[in-house]
């Protein structure tokens, strides 16, 4: 998953995931650890479906004091804050790396446990299903047959079945004959 992080209007891409941030700063005792775990608790819990209501006296003076705030994510990033966030994706890529190389090495495994149980697969037989059976013995193909039968197939076109009609069901003014 790729994480889109808009800062002083630029797009930023990392690989991390927020909580790996979040516990990356509680070990290293940046972050406190009951602050932390409220952080890590609320990225665990759903996007709320509304909007919290605000009360309709008093919302012009908070709406006041909230156009005061100065917004830090309109503030580009400083150096030391792009080194960590560089820091904090290289441990997520080698994370990454390790848990890749630990599949390959066990499919590797399930490999060379299907090869010990079933035997090598050769490359012809893999194909094998791709391809049209071999014939035992001389086929002769007779060529009238074959066109007779192909003009008589015609899958463009669409005949009307000259069966019965069930008509049963029907008012007998409304069948025809």
């Amino acid at each position: 998953a790729v994480l889109r992080v808009v800062t002083g209007g630029k797009d930023n891409y990392f690989t991390f995931e927020p909580a790996d941030v979040l516990k990356d700063l509680k070990a290293r005792g940046i972050l406190e650890a009951a602050t932390a775990d409220e952080f890590l608790a609320l990225l665990a819990s759903p996007p709320a479906t509304k909007p919290a209501e605000v009360p309709a006296e008093g919302w012009a003076a908070g709406a006041q004091k909230a156009s005061a705030i100065e917004r830090l994510d309109d503030k580009p990033f400083k150096d030391e804050e792009i080194g960590y966030l560089k820091c904090v994706e290289e441990k997520a890529l080698m994370d990454a790396e390790a848990e890749l190389a630990a599949a390959e090495a066990q499919l590797g495994k399930l490999v060379a446990q299907a090869v010990t149980r079933f035997g090598e697969l050769d490359a012809d037989e893999g194909d094998a299903g791709n391809q049209a059976p071999e014939l035992a013995g001389d086929v002769r193909v007779d060529e009238d047959e074959a066109d007779r039968l192909e003009a008589s197939v015609d899958p463009s076109s669409h005949r009307e079945s000259k069966g019965s009609k069930n008509t049963s069901a029907l008012n007998p003014k409304v069948v025809s004959k």
